[in-house]
Parts: C-alpha cells; structure tokens; sequence
C-alpha cells in the first residue's frame, strides 16, 4: 500500500487502543489523526534532514550525505562576533578593500601568478604573486570554471570535476524583531507543523529560534524547498506571511502575536559573493572523495 494508507491503518489502530468506535464520526477522527501524524512526520523529517542539511531529499546523496566528521567539543560564539576576529587576524596583513578578481593569470609571468582586479576606485589593478590562494566558496568557484577567462591556465580535471559534482545548499533566516516578547520567557525556539500532500515538499515557517528575549527577536530558520521561495520574497511579504502563520499556530495562547517592528532576510543564493550556504555532499557528487582532491591538489604544488 501507499505510505498514506499506511498512516491511516495507524490511525484506526491508535483510535481503537482507546476504545473509539469507527464509523461515520470515526472516519473523521481517523482523518484528522491521519492529518496530525503526516505533519509530525514532515516535521521530523525536515528537522532532523532537510534544516540541518540545508537541502531537499531528493538532492543530498543517499550514499555520502552524512559522511565527514563532526570536530570535538561544544559550537561557540565569538565574542563581538566575526567582524572583530577578522580584523584582529588582518593587524599585521595588507588588505586591500573594493578589489574584485577577474582573472588568475598563471601564463603570462615567469614570477608567478598575474592576479586582475576591478577596483571601487575604476582602473584595473593587477598584482604579481609567487602562489594565490583561492578561498571562494564553492558557488562562485563553480561559476568561475563556466567561464573561459576566470583562471588561465583552466584549472585541471582533478579539481575541476568535484567543483562541478559538489553542490551548493541554501538556507536563509528571517529575523524578526518584536514590540514585546510575547513567547514564555527562556524559549528556545518554537516548532510549527502543517500540512501538505507529499512529505517532502514546501516546509513553511516551522523552526523558529528565540535570538532574544530582552530585544524580542526570532529567527526562522528556512532550508529546502522554502528556502528558495524566501528568497524571491520581499522582507515585508515574508513578515507578514510568518507573522500570520505564528497567529495561526499559537492565537492568544502566550497573548497574542504583535506586528513586528523590523525584519530582515537573507538571500544567499542571490549573493553573487557567496551563491548558496555551504557546500553539502549531492547526489552525483563523491562526497569525502571529491573533498580530498583540493589537499591532494595543493600537495602536489608543493603546499602543506
């Protein structure tokens, strides 16, 4: 049978453990319970794969999706966040601001690798090294290699070919920002299921995380199918979508959903700088296998 005939066998079990009678007013239980159980399905299914993952079922690899390592010892913040380690790390380093790469020249110097920028400031810099290194993410080094001009000499096949198989996730946030908090306070998060007719498609606004209790914000954090429909929405349609959505699941229970104040979303895919979150083990892809290829490249120039 299908997997819907299989949660509605359940359903009928579960109601008759109770000693609910199946029949006309039954069924409708039946259905509402078929319902109920679908959604919480959806919802772990979408927790525990596409949100972590940051993709859909159908694109991560069902042999190396879940290969890698996961490095010791608990997340952490940094303090004053990344802004203030970036700058401390570039104390002693000459960084050049407004400089965008066109092209990596490795023909046409004897010294090295001819390096072209486009500056803030209009004219083309180039400047000359013995080594560069590449540290694009793996969106933008995939749209490098698609075009004819961007690395001369064409990188070879060993790395090209796991740029090409390897693909880019996306997820997005959208952060809003309240009058009040009106959730109880120490909240975590809050999880919304809802409905819809496969298990794997559009999961909206269900994984939600309190940034805040004192300046009321929450965070939606949105992977998989939705996450490439927040990315066409202006910020004020997808307030105003979750916030309705928040009013749908939870009513007056914690006193009402107030409009929000501010919102903000981020749109990675769009970001010509980055085009995706981080890079995830696809279908196609050779997972820890294609990965190794860059150390394995870089060994053979000589680097560590």
């Amino acid at each position: 049978g299908t997997f819907a005939e299989w949660l509605e066998f359940r359903a009928r079990r579960a109601l008759e453990s109770t000693g609910t009678e199946i029949g006309v007013a039954g069924n409708d239980e039946v259905r509402r319970l078929t319902e109920q159980t679908a959604a919480l399905f959806r919802l772990r299914i979408y927790h525990d794969l596409e949100n972590y993952e940051g993709c859909t079922l159908e694109t991560i690899s069902l042999r190396h999706g879940y290969e890698g390592q996961i490095l010791p010892g608990p997340n952490a913040e940094v303090e004053g966040g990344y802004g203030g380690l970036v700058a401390r790390l570039a104390e002693e380093v000459d960084v050049r601001l407004g400089h965008e790469v066109t092209r990596v020249d490795g023909r046409t110097d004897k010294e090295g690798f001819r390096v072209h920028c486009l500056t803030s400031e209009g004219p083309e810099r180039v400047f000359v090294a013995r080594r560069v290194i590449v540290a694009l993410p793996l969106g933008v080094l995939k749209e490098a290699i698609s075009s004819s001009s961007f690395f001369d000499p064409p990188l070879p096949d060993l790395i090209a070919g796991p740029i090409s198989r390897l693909e880019m996730c996306l997820m997005n946030k959208v952060e809003l920002r309240f009058p009040r908090r009106w959730w109880p306070p120490g909240l975590a998060g809050l999880n919304i299921a809802t409905r819809a007719d496969d298990l794997v498609g559009d999961q909206p606004w269900s994984h939600w995380v309190v940034e805040s209790d004192e300046a009321a914000v929450i965070v939606c954090y949105a992977s998989g199918r939705f996450a490439e429909r927040v990315e066409r929405m202006p910020d004020d349609e997808a307030a105003a979508e979750a916030t309705a959505l928040l009013r749908l699941a939870y009513g007056e229970e914690f006193g009402g959903v107030p409009d929000p104040i501010a919102a903000n979303v981020t749109r990675w895919r769009s970001d010509r700088h980055a085009r995706g979150s981080w890079t995830i083990f696809n279908a196609g892809s050779r997972g820890v296998e294609d990965v190794r290829a860059f150390w394995v490249h870089n060994r053979g120039r000589g680097e560590s």
